[in-house]
């Protein structure tokens, strides 16, 4: 490993990006994913939120956040540009639990090709996910209705203690031939808070656009902060290659 304090590459230190990415993704979706390090989750969703906005017309395209969410995710689309932001419902107080019903009226009733940011497990701030079943319902729904989704991975590891249980949103979404954003965040499943570890990725159904992708990721992170940290990537890099 090279200890120097040379600037990293503009899309971060790709031997931590490898293992990171394959928390989420199995061996047959990675081929098909493209990732860049980040300033934690909330540099991937902003980097995600401006890489958005050269794709669709901020002043138009709806974005849908959850009902309720974290207050950052409203704050990050809005210093993106973004002017259309709208809530769609997910948890019901009378239950305490999640409303699949009220969700499906919600995705249903947006305009096609509207963006919907879901967090991939362990629900901030309710704590309430839905099933594996709801999840493939959502899933098929989004894929109908030819939505963007943008998933906000920032606990995986924490709903369920299983990893592979926590990634089977983003997995099942693959699977299904949905092309996504997902934001992954290590602050809390590995207590980096102050070390800034993530990562922005897209999955793509095909892998020959890869190149063009990440040549845009990387110019909307060169612009917001150049080049991301070496210190943290490279801890989180030894303790996931370590079995």
């Amino acid at each position: 490993m090279n200890m120097d304090y040379e600037y990293l590459p503009i899309s971060g230190y790709q031997p931590f990006i490898d293992e990171a990415l394959k928390l989420i993704y199995t061996p047959n979706i990675y081929d098909r994913v493209v990732g860049i390090q980040t300033l934690s989750g909330t540099g991937a969703l902003s980097v995600g939120a401006m890489f958005l906005s050269k794709l669709y017309d901020k002043e138009t395209t709806h974005v849908y956040l959850s009902d309720p969410t974290w207050v950052n995710h409203r704050s990050i689309f809005e210093q993106a540009g973004w002017k259309n932001i709208n809530t769609y419902s997910y948890y019901d107080p009378k239950t305490i639990g999640f409303n699949l019903n009220a969700m499906k009226a919600s995705v249903v009733g947006a305009p096609k090709g509207s963006i919907f940011v879901l967090h991939e497990c362990a629900h901030n701030p309710t704590g309430v996910d839905p099933t594996h079943d709801e999840w493939l319902t959502i899933a098929e729904l989004m894929l109908r209705k030819g939505h963007q989704v943008f998933f906000d991975s920032a606990y995986q590891g924490y709903a369920s203690g299983s990893l592979d249980d926590d990634a089977y949103a983003a997995r099942i979404f693959a699977e299904k031939g949905i092309e996504y954003l997902c934001a992954q965040s290590f602050s809390k499943n590995l207590g980096l808070y102050n070390e800034r570890i993530g990562t922005l990725s897209v999955v793509l159904n095909d892998p020959s656009h890869k190149n063009a992708v990440l040549s845009q990721l990387k110019h909307v992170a060169r612009s917001c902060y150049s080049n991301p940290p070496a210190h943290g990537a490279r801890l989180v890099h030894i303790i996931l290659s370590d079995p």
